[in-house]
């Protein structure tokens, strides 16, 4: 025979107040709940956070070491300049003529008329040739073994038509 507690816990049950009046327009006049204020003030810390990062940048540490003190830095050798020269050169060469067929692309793009298309070849076309300036510069550097060179020094050294 089971036994039963001597003083068993009763639950009383509660009893919810009813004010549907009252809710609606506590509701109603809550703005911050409604236009959900909390996550549009963390939204807004984040995107105002990230573009601060973006725009304001700290100037990075400018090295002033010479082309030798750089060789002596990481170690290289005359085969292993001459190696990284003709890799800058044939990278800079590789990304130049993938420009063109992006170019000529997105002429035929315009040609029949995929606007957007076009537009998407052609801001790939702007990278790769960014990506060509930069091995070029690269391989400038290393030919004229200086260091800190400028754009108008590119320039002169594009317009002498080096030799590998």
């Amino acid at each position: 025979m089971a036994e039963t507690p001597k003083n068993p816990v009763v639950e009383k049950p509660v009893k919810v107040k009813r004010r549907p009046i009252r809710t609606f327009f506590k509701n109603l006049v809550n703005v911050r709940r409604w236009s959900n204020y909390d996550r549009v003030k963390d939204t807004g810390k984040i995107v105002f956070g990230t573009a601060k990062e973006f725009f304001i940048r700290e100037k990075p540490e400018i090295r002033t070491e010479t082309f030798e003190a750089a060789i002596q830095r990481m170690n290289l050798g005359e085969e292993d300049i001459k190696a990284r020269k003709r890799i800058f050169y044939y990278y800079s060469m590789l990304y130049f003529l993938f420009a063109l067929g992006l170019f000529g692309y997105s002429i035929y793009l315009l040609i029949n008329l995929h606007f957007l298309a076009a537009i998407g070849s052609l801001a790939l076309m702007i990278l790769l040739l960014v990506y060509a300036y930069r091995e070029s510069f690269w391989y400038m550097q290393m030919q004229n073994r200086k260091l800190g060179c400028t754009y108008k020094d590119w320039v002169a050294f594009i317009l002498r038509r080096p030799k590998i």
